[in-house]
C-alpha cells in the first residue's frame, strides 16, 4: 500500500462541515452602469448561494453560473439608472447570508486586466480613453502595467480605488514616458485615504505607462488573498476639498469646491450618501448616521463662478430636506467626479468668530476655515452649570484631505479645562483625526473654545464643521459577526463590543438582544466597570471591550431571515424610566490592517440572524497537503458521516489539467485517484470535495496538492501529510 493510501494514524481530522458563508475576495470590484459584469468571488461554505441583495433595485445577482465551497461565479446586471459609487452587496445561501462586500459601479468602459503585463515591454495597451480598469494584484512580486497614448497638452486623471472599496491592496501608482523615465508618482492621495490618486498634464504627445505597484513594507500581507483594485482612467476634474462642509434644512448656501480641471464643470448634485459611501466610521464615531433611502434623493446646485482650480456653487435646501450625510457631485462633458460628504443638520449655524451660546437644548454648527498657517480660530462660549455638553469637530470624517483638528476648551483667564486631538487616536490615515470632547461647567460663565491644526497647517483645504450639543457622554456599541448564522436547534455566540466615550469610564453597562426568534426573555450579558477602552502602546492595538451573549435557537423556528437588536444601558440608569438606551451598529469592515483596530467602517441597517436547516453530513480526510508526481497518480480517501447512498460526491477547485476519478466507495468511505498533467510541474492547488445531501452542499477541509517537478516512477505512489 502506498502512502498516499493509507489511513495516517490519529484521529481523523474533521471537516468544516457546517459553518457561515464567508466572502474573502470578490473580482472585479464592480462593473459598467447599464452592463452585465461576470463576478468571482472567494472564500468558504459558497457551494449553496441563491442569490445576492444590494441597497438598490437597481443591481441584481442575474444567474448563478458556478458554485462550489470555495467559489462562486455569478452574473450580475447594473441598471442604468444605479447611482455611480461604491454598494453594498450581500451573498445569500442556504447556509445564511455572507458578510456584506462594497460592489463599485463605474460611468466608464470596463477593462479587465490581461496577465502578464508585469513589465514596460508587456504592458497591456488600453485602446480609448476614459477607461475603468479591473485588475488584481495576484502575488507579492506581481505588478501591472498598462499603455495609453495622449495629445500633447492633454490632462488625464488617475484614481485607483482598492483599500476602502473591498480590497486589502495599498497600492503605488507610477506614471512613466515610453523612455523609462517617471513622471508622475502618488502613494496615497491624502493624509486620510490610502487610495493613490493624481492628476497629469502631458507636455508631450506619445506613449505613456501608468504601473499599479504594491506597498511592500510590514503590511503588505494581501498579497494573493484579495488584491483586486479599479484604477479609472478619465479627462473628470478631480475635486480635492470643500470650503464649506454643513447647512440646515430650508437655507440657501454658497460654497467654494477647489481642485483641478473645473473650468469643465456645468453642474453640481446632492445627493442622500449612500452607506456604502461613508469615508471614515471609527469608533467611538462622531459622524452622523442615517437611515439609508433605498432611491436617494438629488438636489441639483447652480454654479454661479468657475475657474479651472475651483468653482463657486449654490444650492437652495428644501425646508424638509432630510438630515445626515449628502454626497457632493460635479457634472461636465467627460462625466461626472464625486467629491467629499455634506452634512445636513436642524442646528442653529453660525460663522467663524460668533459668540456661542450653550446654555439652550438645541444644537449648534459652525462652519470655519483655517486660512493660513498658524491660524487659530477662537469662540467665546456661553456655558449653564450642571448642563453637560458634547463639542467635537468634522472634516477627516467627511472626506476633506488634510485637517487634524485640535479643540481647547480654557477659561478666560487662561486655564485648560478639556481638550481633544483625535476622537480616536491612529497613526497618519488609521483612527479618527477629527476631535471629540465632554465638558460638564460648573458655573454659569463664558469660556474660551479654540481650534487649530495639530500641526499648525492651514489654507483653503482646511474647513470644518463645529458641532455643539447638550449631552452626557455614554458608550457605542457593534456586533460581531455582522450577520449570525445559527442552525434549527443550535446555538451561538453573538460578540458585543464597547467603545466608552471620554467620561464615560468605570461603569457597568447591561446589553440584551431583542428579536431572537423562538426566545421569550431577551438573551442578556454585562459589560464590566473595569473593561477600558484605551490604545494599545503602539497606537494600532486597541484594547476593546467585549461580551459574548450566547444565543439558542429551538428546534421548531422555521428557517429564514431574522433582524434582531443589540441593546445597552448603562448599568445605574438600568431602572430609570427616563434611562438612555444605545442600540448597536451593525458594520462592515475593510482596509489592509486585518486583526488591528483601525479598520474603514461602514454602518449597516441591522443585524441579520439566518436560521438554518442543520448539516449533520461530513467528509473527513486524514490529509491536509497531497503531493502527486508530474504525469503520475496520487489517492485520496475520505470518511462519510450520514451521507446518503447515492449521493454525488465530487472533486472541486482542480484545474481541467488535473484528472480524477472514483475508484472506490461504501456507507463509510470513499476514494479518489488523481492525475497531474507533466505540465503542471512545480505548481500546487488547492481543492475539496464536495457531496450533495437532498440540494444542498458540503464540503470536506481544504486539500494543497503540489505537482512535483520530478516524473513518476510508479503511477500509483503519493504523499500525505496530516
Amino acid at each position: 500500500m502506498s502512502i498516499g493510501q493509507r489511513w495516517l494514524m490519529g484521529m481523523l481530522l474533521p471537516a468544516v462541515f457546517w459553518g457561515a458563508p464567508a466572502i474573502t475576495k470578490m473580482k472585479p470590484l464592480g462593473g459598467l452602469r447599464g452592463a452585465a459584469v461576470r463576478m468571482e468571488l472567494s472564500g468558504s461554505e459558497l457551494a449553496n448561494v441563491v442569490g445576492a441583495d444590494f441597497d438598490t433595485p437597481e443591481i441584481r445577482w442575474q444567474r448563478t453560473l458556478s458554485a462550489s465551497s470555495r467559489q462562486v461565479e455569478g452574473e450580475i446586471v447594473i441598471g442604468a439608472g444605479a447611482g455611480l459609487g461604491p454598494h453594498l452587496m450581500t451573498l445569500r445561501t442556504l447556509d445564511g447570508h455572507a458578510e456584506t462586500m462594497l460592489f463599485y459601479v463605474g460611468q466608464f468602459p470596463a477593462v479587465p486586466d490581461t496577465e502578464p503585463n508585469d513589465t514596460p515591454s508587456k504592458a497591456q495597451p488600453i485602446p480609448a480613453l476614459p477607461a475603468e480598469i479591473y485588475g488584481e494584484i495576484g502575488a507579492v512580486e506581481d505588478s501591472d502595467y498598462f499603455a495609453f497614448d495622449v495629445q500633447a497638452g492633454e490632462r488625464l486623471n488617475f484614481e485607483l480605488r482598492a483599500y476602502e472599496y473591498g480590497s486589502q491592496l495599498e497600492a503605488k501608482l507610477h506614471l512613466y514616458d515610453a523612455g523609462g523615465h517617471r513622471v508622475a508618482f502618488n502613494d496615497d492621495s491624502s493624509d486620510f485615504d490610502d487610495n493613490p490618486a493624481l492628476t497629469h498634464r502631458f507636455a508631450a504627445a506619445g506613449r505613456y505607462f501608468a504601473h499599479v505597484d504594491l506597498y511592500r513594507g510590514p503590511r503588505a500581507y494581501g498579497a494573493r488573498v484579495n488584491n483586486s483594485y479599479v484604477l479609472r482612467i478619465s479627462r473628470l476634474p478631480a475635486l480635492h476639498h470643500l470650503s464649506r462642509l454643513g447647512a440646515a434644512p430650508g437655507a440657501t448656501v454658497r460654497f467654494t469646491v477647489g481642485g483641478e480641471g473645473l473650468d469643465g464643470a456645468s453642474g453640481g448634485m446632492l445627493t442622500q450618501a449612500r452607506r456604502a459611501e461613508y469615508f471614515r466610521m471609527t469608533y467611538p464615531t462622531t459622524i452622523p448616521i442615517a437611515a439609508e433611502a433605498t432611491r436617494p434623493q438629488l438636489l441639483r446646485g447652480e454654479i454661479v463662478r468657475r475657474q479651472a482650480d475651483q468653482i463657486e456653487m449654490e444650492f437652495r435646501l428644501p425646508a424638509g430636506m432630510p438630515p445626515g450625510l449628502w454626497r457632493l457631485s460635479v457634472a461636465g462633458k467627460a462625466g461626472v467626479a464625486e467629491g467629499g460628504l455634506f452634512e445636513i443638520a436642524p442646528a442653529a449655524e453660525f460663522g467663524e468668530g460668533t459668540e456661542l451660546d450653550a446654555r439652550g437644548a438645541g444644537e449648534i454648527a459652525v462652519n470655519g476655515i483655517l486660512a493660513a498657517p498658524r491660524e487659530k480660530d477662537a469662540y467665546r462660549l456661553r456655558v449653564k452649570a450642571g448642563q453637560p455638553l458634547h463639542i467635537w469637530t468634522l472634516s477627516a470624517q467627511l472626506g476633506q484631505p488634510e485637517l487634524d483638528t485640535v479643540i481647547e476648551l480654557r477659561s478666560l483667564d487662561g486655564k485648560l479645562l478639556q481638550e481633544s486631538d483625535d476622537a480616536v487616536t491612529g497613526i497618519a490615515s488609521l483612527g479618527n483625526a477629527d476631535s471629540s470632547l465632554f465638558y460638564t461647567p460648573a458655573a454659569d460663565e463664558v469660556l474660551l473654545l479654540t481650534l487649530r491644526d495639530r500641526q499648525n497647517r492651514g489654507g483653503p483645504a482646511y474647513a470644518y464643521r463645529l458641532r455643539l450639543r447638550p449631552e452626557s457622554p455614554r458608550f457605542q456599541l457593534w456586533t460581531l459577526p455582522e450577520n449570525l448564522t445559527i442552525s434549527r436547534g443550535g446555538s451561538a455566540e453573538l460578540t458585543v463590543q464597547m467603545a466608552r466615550e471620554p467620561g464615560f469610564e468605570k461603569e457597568e453597562v447591561s446589553v440584551w438582544v431583542e428579536g431572537i426568534p423562538g426566545m421569550a426573555e431577551p438573551p442578556r450579558a454585562r459589560f464590566r466597570a473595569d473593561q477600558a477602552w484605551e490604545p494599545g502602546a503602539d497606537l494600532l492595538q486597541q484594547i476593546t471591550p467585549e461580551v459574548q451573549i450566547p444565543l439558542r435557537i429551538p428546534a421548531g423556528v422555521a428557517p429564514g431571515q431574522y433582524t434582531i437588536r443589540v441593546l445597552g444601558v448603562a448599568a445605574k440608569e438600568e431602572q430609570q424610566p427616563g434611562r438612555r438606551i444605545i442600540e448597536a451598529h451593525a458594520n462592515l469592515k475593510r482596509g489592509p490592517l486585518n486583526g488591528l483596530f483601525n479598520y474603514t467602517r461602514r454602518p449597516l441597517a441591522a443585524v441579520t440572524l439566518s436560521v438554518v436547516e442543520p448539516m449533520t453530513a461530513e467528509l473527513k480526510t486524514e490529509m491536509t497537503a497531497l503531493e502527486v508526481p508530474a504525469g503520475g497518480a496520487a489517492r485520496l480517501r475520505l470518511g462519510l458521516t450520514n451521507v446518503p447512498g447515492g449521493s454525488p460526491v465530487v472533486l472541486r477547485g482542480l484545474p481541467e489539467t488535473v484528472a480524477w476519478r472514483q475508484v472506490a466507495s461504501s456507507p463509510q468511505s470513499v476514494e479518489f485517484e488523481l492525475v497531474a498533467s507533466p505540465a503542471l510541474a512545480g505548481k500546487s492547488f488547492s481543492f475539496t470535495a464536495e457531496a450533495s445531501i437532498r440540494g444542498r452542499w458540503t464540503a470536506s477541509r481544504e486539500v494543497q496538492l503540489k505537482v512535483d517537478v520530478a516524473p513518476a516512477s510508479a503511477p500509483t505512489e503519493s504523499r500525505g501529510v496530516r
